[in-house]
């Protein structure tokens, strides 16, 4: 009987014992548990702190961004005005130079007109520099002011070149042609087609020269001005 008790107690100790572990491992888990919680509620925490924070970054860039684009398009519409005025200054100081190159355009076409014409009847065929030294001249007298504004020769020779030469040999080519025209006209008006070989504005240079040297041409040429030259007059 002592035996069977003693095996008994055992028996009851073991149980008792497994018991409390049992009760021990649930304390811990539950502590464990408990322990996990409290570190996710404090991450939590910071977490939502931290999202706090970034958030008002962002309404601070967001903010600061609206303020940017506010200046960029003040600055855009002050630009715009700016180059509206520019581009208005440009167009009058465009209409401006066009008045006053019209005014210049024609003020030279006077200028070539009287030239040539002075200087035709000094020579039919002047030379270029024969042609600026008149039109210098020519200046001088009628229009010193205009004259003075080249304050070295050389402007002035670069200006007489580019602007007046080439229109002034025109010129003295046309008063040639019309000259050549009216001798011819006045030769068939007086002589007639009888007496003067045919001739006519498509003749070429060395046709026209032959056309002069024809005896019958030279022989009324000579009566017509009363003159008695040798053929030479008309070459």
């Amino acid at each position: 009987m002592s035996g069977d008790r003693s095996e008994f107690r055992n028996k009851i100790q073991k149980l008792l014992s497994a018991g409390e572990e049992t009760s021990n491992k649930r304390r811990g888990i539950e502590s464990s548990m408990s322990s996990t919680s409290s570190m996710s509620e404090n991450s939590y925490e910071v977490f939502n702190e931290q999202l706090i924070k970034l958030n008002k970054k962002v309404d601070n860039m967001i903010e600061q961004n609206k303020q940017f684009n506010t200046k960029l398009i003040e600055e855009n519409v002050k630009t715009n005005k700016h180059l509206e005025f520019l581009c208005n200054r440009m167009k009058h100081i465009e209409e401006m130079v066009e008045s006053d190159n019209s005014g210049d355009n024609n003020f030279i076409k006077t200028i070539i007109k009287d030239v040539a014409k002075a200087t035709f009847n000094i020579s039919i065929y002047p030379t270029k520099e024969e042609l600026r030294e008149a039109t210098e001249e020519f200046l001088k007298i009628r229009h010193q002011d205009f004259y003075n504004k080249f304050t070295t020769k050389t402007q002035w020779i670069s200006y007489f070149n580019n602007k007046i030469c080439p229109e002034l040999l025109s010129k003295q080519r046309s008063l040639r042609s019309c000259l050549t025209t009216k001798a011819r006209d006045a030769l068939f008006s007086y002589f007639g087609e009888v007496i003067l070989p045919p001739i006519n504005t498509n003749t070429s240079s060395a046709g026209i020269i032959e056309w002069k040297n024809h005896p019958a041409v030279a022989e009324c040429y000579n009566k017509l001005f009363n003159q008695n030259g040798s053929l030479g007059v008309l070459t």
